[in-house]
């Protein structure tokens, strides 16, 4: 159970990194310079995130999550409102905003 919950927050990071720095769609018209400047500035962005987003970095979230501190992440656990507020912490270190409906990094669900 604890390798479902590293392994699904991983994918979660890698997910909002990876769509949050992916290149933008190629313009329709490319003799738009705008379009073909939003373009360039999108593929140096995704160049720049596989620059960033390294086997070290994925191991350091691999390293965190594991440690014993989250006491194997079980829902609503003290370990589990842990881990949740550390990925909280690690997306806004990223730059990226809360998307839930009420503002929080959370959509609750019943389990």
């Amino acid at each position: 159970m604890k390798t479902l919950y590293l392994r699904f927050g991983i994918i979660i990071i890698a997910v909002v990194v990876f769509a949050a720095c992916g290149p933008q769609s190629i313009p329709e018209d490319e003799t738009d310079s705008a379009s073909a400047a939003q373009q360039a500035a999108g593929d140096n962005q995704a160049r720049a995130a596989t620059q960033e987003i390294t086997a070290a970095v994925m191991h350091a979230y691999v390293r965190e999550l594991s440690d014993d501190k989250y006491e194997g992440r079980g829902p609503g656990s003290r370990g589990d409102v842990a881990a949740r507020k550390y990925l909280a912490g690690e997306l806004g270190k990223l730059g990226l905003k809360p998307g839930a409906a009420d503002g929080s990094w959370e959509q609750p669900f019943d389990l």
